[in-house]
């Protein structure tokens, strides 16, 4: 449902909510930028506004991938503004740079500064849409890629720009809601020269470390825009990447190739770490890099493929199939090896696999039920340290490792404390 814009819009209705989020492919299209902006525009809306930088470069390969993406997940129309990654083909594939989108009640009006300015036919616009329809439509919302100077991020137009744009908008400044903007990867509101001002950019690029006055901490998300007896208010929405997906029977053969697939990257993954190794042991520290950067790569397909499958959910979530992971394993799956290598002919290495891995997963499994009983009376699971025995992988929680390893007996130099991240 995206909107080529070729004329001005005008609904004989009234206007009662709106979503808006900026950025979500100046990054590029990865699996985390695709999934918030699906989880964007699956949001039922009057419409959903996007504040620029769609693509990461304004040329006809990505926004043949933007418009497939909306193609199939958007569920109201999306209108769009140009940033400075959309050029310079905008116009093309998107339409007009400067519209407004009018209803009864409100009109949006969609100005361009890709370029940091406002050249003079698009404050024309702005001077001859206020004049014509200002009154009449209620209320006024302004949209535009670069933010006006502000107390939260540099990364903005210049006061002069600001200057001849607030000349236009002050006659009308009782009937402006709001100036959105993006650019800026992150999401604040503030006072400038007496306007409301949103910014929004948090749509699925990298997140800017700029302060996020909507959120506790700066996450991907998209604003809602809503009526509530005739007052306008602005409120966030995190957006965790793949939370929610809920995959049609109709991909059964995708979810399986997803899954499989996630399994042999991290067996590869931690195949080439396992292999960087040996080869460090047999003096190749070249070899062993390379293993090294394939081990990572490796790592990031299969977090992609996880974050696809929709199977990284919130904590509670996360720590329930950790926990009914890890009692299968020590219960059934392991129990039922650990019988199958006691009777090998060859080696008595397989049952000490499987008995020290057993033992290990009963540790892991009361560690996590232990946290999700934290978390369900809404508590904070406590830093704690945990330190691995490097040569059997028991885990231990406590200020320091234990003097003797309980399950394979190797002494307290061999543990390795688990990073804090």
């Amino acid at each position: 449902m995206q909107a080529y814009v070729g004329d001005n819009i005008y609904n004989d209705r009234e206007l009662s909510s709106f979503t808006v989020s900026g950025d979500p492919g100046c990054d590029g299209y990865n699996v985390e930028s695709v999934l918030v902006l699906e989880a964007i525009v699956r949001q039922k809306a009057d419409f959903h506004l996007l504040l620029g930088d769609m693509v990461p470069t304004g040329r006809e390969r990505w926004f043949q991938e933007f418009s497939q993406i909306l193609d199939r997940s958007a569920q109201a129309p999306v209108f769009c503004l140009a940033g400075n990654h959309d050029l310079p083909d905008y116009e093309k594939h998107l339409g007009k740079k400067n519209y407004y989108i009018r209803y009864r009640n409100a009109i949006l009006i969609l100005l361009d500064n890709a370029n940091r300015t406002f050249s003079d036919d698009t404050l024309a616009f702005l001077q001859t849409t206020l004049a014509d329809f200002a009154v009449q439509s209620g209320c006024v919302f302004l949209a535009f890629h670069v933010p006006p100077p502000n107390p939260y991020s540099p990364n903005s137009m210049a006061p002069e720009q600001w200057e001849r744009l607030r000349g236009i908008l002050q006659p009308y400044q009782d009937r402006v809601q709001g100036i959105l903007a993006g650019h800026v990867h992150s999401a604040f509101a503030c006072e400038v020269d007496g306007f409301n001002v949103i910014v929004s950019g948090g749509g699925g690029a990298r997140l800017d470390p700029v302060e996020n006055t909507f959120l506790t901490d700066n996450r991907h998300h998209l604003l809602w825009a809503r009526l509530h007896a005739d007052k306008w208010s602005f409120t966030a929405e995190a957006i965790l990447p793949g939370d929610g997906i809920d995959y049609q029977a109709e991909d059964h053969d995708l979810r399986l190739a997803l899954a499989q697939s996630f399994a042999g990257e991290c067996q590869a993954s931690l195949r080439y770490g396992f292999f960087a190794t040996r080869a460090r042991l047999l003096g190749q520290p070249g070899l062993a890099r390379l293993f090294l950067a394939a081990a990572d790569s490796e790592k990031v397909h299969a977090n992609n493929m996880l974050l696809a499958l929709g199977e990284i959910a919130d904590n509670q979530a996360n720590l329930k199939e950790s926990i009914r992971r890890e009692e299968t394993e020590w219960r059934h799956d392991y129990v039922r090896h650990l019988e199958t290598a006691k009777g090998a002919v060859t080696s008595l290495g397989g049952a000490t696999v499987f008995a020290s891995a057993l033992a290990a997963e009963k540790i892991h499994h009361s560690l996590f039920q232990e946290a999700l009983e934290i978390l369900e009376k809404g508590g904070e699971v406590p830093e704690k340290r945990y330190f691995t025995c490097s040569r059997c992988g028991f885990t231990h929680a406590g200020d320091k490792p234990p003097a003797v390893c309980p399950v394979c007996g190797t002494d307290d130099k061999r543990f390795v404390e688990a990073p804090v991240e």
